[in-house]
């Protein structure tokens, strides 16, 4: 009887503070929730913001500290026209939690029935698909000090300011070492200068009759994005076909915001914001002033981070990195994958992954990580078994050092719930 009153009353008290707003921590839903679930479990009680602040990027040490830094008197050319034109500005709040979440409020409001992250499966598959979109944030800007809050410090690819060779650049008119790649991207550009948003074409190759010939990635539709391939494709009305880098000055060419978009990444996100998040929505804009504002507004970066997330694919027909993360497939729901799918190889992995275990870890969500490993017939099984060929933690794992099994697997085995 004394334990069924107990029991009762464990039930009262869940259900009480439900009723009154409280977060249901045992299937917290979004990055806030997880962070209060967090907060919640410490002694003194944190909130929400002070986990992030002081537990997942530091406020103080480590968010935007480059620029917080970076003294424009003592740099030299490419360095200084970025410390000048972009550090000045929202200095040392770029990565702020305000902004965190605004961003994430922005994109939900306007893509409820799509947009999601860390608010599917069990409460530990939450925690695990934000641990390691944080990784990955962390690891793409950070400071190699020591894989634990230190994450969130470049909010621009500083050692990419060079040639391809490695030479330094000198100002925005330099060839950075993204521009190759870039340059295989083929947009529609007016006589104002201004891009067209509601599709550009990867690996696209211009006609001698000013078609183009490549893969149509279309921006302007629901859900994520989708590819299809364009033969001779004429340009929209009152457009003509260029190439990526002539809309943009080559020195833009690095990796900006949280995830590090460039080139195709960041044509994307431009084109799916202006059809979706921009207000009014807009079938042409300025491609260079867009990433101006990018690396100034810190709110926009991390919607182009959530974007990448949700939206982006890596080929047609491809899920995206949210899709897999939220599958049915456990050795899918961890960094590894995600490394694959962000670098298409497995550099860095040993970083992410130090990052991913912190997150994961004692001092933040209290799960931990846990090597999920399956064999050739895709049976879970125990990961120090000689028959297990893929692990959740391990991009490069047996005989599949860049992950391309991994990926093979997810894609194709695990379809999206």
């Amino acid at each position: 009887m004394i334990l069924k009153l107990i029991w009762s009353g464990v039930i009262a008290a869940v259900f009480s503070s439900l009723a009154a707003g409280a977060v249901d921590c045992r299937k917290p839903c979004g990055p806030e929730e997880v962070f209060s679930c967090v907060g919640q479990a410490k002694a003194p009680r944190l909130t929400a913001k002070e986990v992030y602040d002081d537990l997942i990027f530091s406020s103080t040490k480590s968010a935007d500290g480059f620029c917080r830094s970076c003294s424009v008197g003592k740099a030299n050319g490419l360095q200084r026209d970025y410390c000048t034109k972009f550090c000045q500005t929202e200095q040392g709040t770029y990565f702020s939690y305000d902004h965190f979440m605004a961003a994430y409020a922005a994109v939900k409001a306007k893509e409820p029935d799509f947009f999601s992250i860390s608010c599917s499966g069990t409460a530990d598959e939450r925690k695990q698909e934000l641990a390691s979109f944080l990784a990955t944030a962390a690891q793409e800007t950070t400071s190699g000090i020591s894989y634990t809050s230190d994450g969130a410090y470049f909010r621009y690819e500083v050692d990419s300011l060079q040639t391809a060779d490695g030479k330094p650049c000198e100002n925005f008119d330099c060839k950075t070492a993204y521009y190759a790649d870039a340059s295989l991207m083929v947009v529609a550009g007016d006589a104002s200068g201004n891009t067209y948003t509601k599709y550009y074409i990867d690996n696209g190759t211009i006609n001698g009759d000013g078609t183009v010939s490549g893969n149509k990635v279309m921006l302007d539709g629901p859900g994520a994005v989708t590819r299809a391939w364009a033969e001779s494709a004429p340009p929209p009305a009152g457009y003509t076909w260029k190439k990526l880098t002539d809309a943009v000055q080559p020195g833009y060419w690095v990796g900006m915001g949280a995830l590090q978009l460039t080139g195709g990444s960041m044509m994307g996100f431009f084109g799916w914001y202006q059809n979706h998040l921009a207000d009014p929505r807009q079938d042409s804009a300025n491609l260079q002033n867009f990433i101006d504002r990018f690396l100034v507004d810190g709110q926009l970066g991390f919607e182009g981070a959530f974007w990448y997330w949700n939206y982006r694919i890596n080929g047609t027909g491809y899920p995206t990195i949210h899709q897999v993360l939220a599958s049915d497939g456990a050795v899918c729901h961890e960094i590894a994958i995600v490394t694959r799918m962000v670098n298409g190889g497995c550099n860095h992995s040993e970083y992410r992954k130090r990052y991913f275990d912190y997150f994961l870890g004692g001092n933040v969500f209290a799960t931990g990580s846990k090597a999920t490993c399956v064999n050739t017939a895709g049976i879970m099984v125990n990961c120090t078994d000689s028959s297990a060929v893929l692990n959740s933690l391990f991009c490069t794992f047996g005989d599949d050092p860049r992950g391309q099994k991994l990926q093979d697997y997810c894609y194709d085995h695990i379809p999206p719930r």
